[in-house]
């Protein structure tokens, strides 16, 4: 009866990982699937998924950390950019505090952990930042792991 937790859990990990880095589909129905499959493993199962899915955003900060300061990439974003909307203004001020060591850990944990901003958005900022990775892999497993543990929790408020 183990085999079903332990083959939920490591499919959790490999799909919050895959997802994290190609998000093709959202990763929460698969969370709460497991939770229901599983009886009682709810908890493992956010950990599992927040783990995966702090290792895949870490993978494309350390891939995309060269290319975000690329000066062809720096030509061709300051080509295409706009004058700031209300949503561009919030950007900017979140780009500010990711440049100040203070704010940087508290605004990826706020990502990881609420979704606000979205931590998808995040990474790539963060890759322009002297954040060290593991650092950023610690925050976000924190944030992931409370996020996917809190969803995989909500199924057990309907079933007895």
């Amino acid at each position: 009866m183990l085999a079903v937790p332990v083959i939920a859990l490591g499919t959790t990990v490999l799909l919050g990982f895959v997802v994290a880095i190609v998000p093709v589909f959202p990763i929460e129905p698969v969370v709460i699937g497991a939770a229901v499959a599983t009886h009682g493993w709810a908890v493992p199962i956010g950990i599992a998924a927040g783990l995966g899915q702090a290792a895949g955003k870490t993978v494309v900060l350390l891939g995309t950390r060269g290319a975000v300061k690329a000066a062809w990439i720096q030509r061709l974003a300051s080509r295409w950019s706009k004058p700031p909307s209300s949503s561009g203004r919030f950007i900017q001020r979140v780009t500010a505090g990711l440049d100040r060591p203070v704010l940087a850990a508290p605004i990826v944990f706020l990502a990881a952990g609420t979704g606000i901003p979205p931590l998808a958005i995040v990474v790539f900022y963060a890759a322009k930042t002297r954040m060290s990775w593991l650092l950023f892999f610690l925050v976000a497993l924190a944030g992931r792991m409370l996020f996917f543990t809190a969803i995989a929790l909500v199924p057990g408020f309907f079933t007895s």
